[in-house]
């Protein structure tokens, strides 16, 4: 999610204007991604080590953990590039 402002110089029309974008909110869907990464991940380990253990849900839990992984760094990174 972000949010666009727009500077209008004084005396310029419309299509002059300087576009500045800003990023903001980038942690508003990160605690509830990362909540959601740590459930899958231990539902996946409690699956994996289970005498009952099926590959097939194992698998369905790598399909939405690989996502949230990706998020997650995004997330590390751009965490690590604000603070620098």
């Amino acid at each position: 999610m972000s949010i666009v402002l727009w500077a209008y110089p004084a005396g310029s029309s419309l299509s002059n204007a300087i576009p500045m974008s800003m990023v903001t909110g980038l942690a508003i869907g990160g605690v509830p991604a990362i909540i959601l990464l740590i459930l899958l991940i231990s539902s996946k380990d409690i699956i994996l080590s289970s005498k009952y253990k099926d590959d097939t849900n194992a698998d369905f839990l790598n399909i939405m953990i690989l996502p949230l992984l990706i998020v997650f760094t995004s997330i590390v990174i751009f965490k690590i590039i604000e603070i620098m």
